[in-house]
């Protein structure tokens, strides 16, 4: 789809109302990633959209980790931006924002020994090659 100025305005009249991208990718008959690349490049190049009524976000509050691993004392408990290189990238819950384990890696893994237990686990019996390292 070529944009041009009237389907550029079509498209932020939509956007203003609150229609949702799915919602506007539907009227165009286009995929939901064209109008968010759109929108996105409209909003870089200095475009303001009026604000939407539900802009406010509430997150959720911070799982209790210790119901979960009640055993386990946690080097930290971190989201993804503020961890290290040497964390263990290990999701300790389900939903956002996303807690990350954070104890130092094991060697060649990007997770702690614990969880590199749970989540690489060896290959059954004869199918193991010999440069594995389990």
């Amino acid at each position: 789809m070529i944009w041009d100025k009237a389907a550029i305005e079509k498209l932020v009249e939509l956007w203003n109302v609150g229609l949702t991208g799915g919602e506007i990718a539907a009227h165009f008959k286009i995929t939901r990633n064209m109008v968010m690349g759109k929108i996105h490049r409209l909003k870089k190049d200095g475009f303001v959209f009026k604000a939407h009524d539900n802009s406010t976000v509430t997150l959720p509050p911070k799982p209790n980790v210790e119901k979960i691993y009640p055993n386990k004392i946690f080097f930290c408990e971190t989201t993804l931006e503020f961890i290290d290189a040497h964390g263990c990238r290990y999701i300790i819950n389900a939903d956002p924002p996303f807690l990350y384990c954070g104890q130092p890696q094991r060697e060649g893994s990007p997770y702690c020994d614990d969880h590199h237990a749970i989540v690489c686990r060896p290959p059954p019996r004869g199918k193991q090659k010999s440069w594995m390292k389990w």
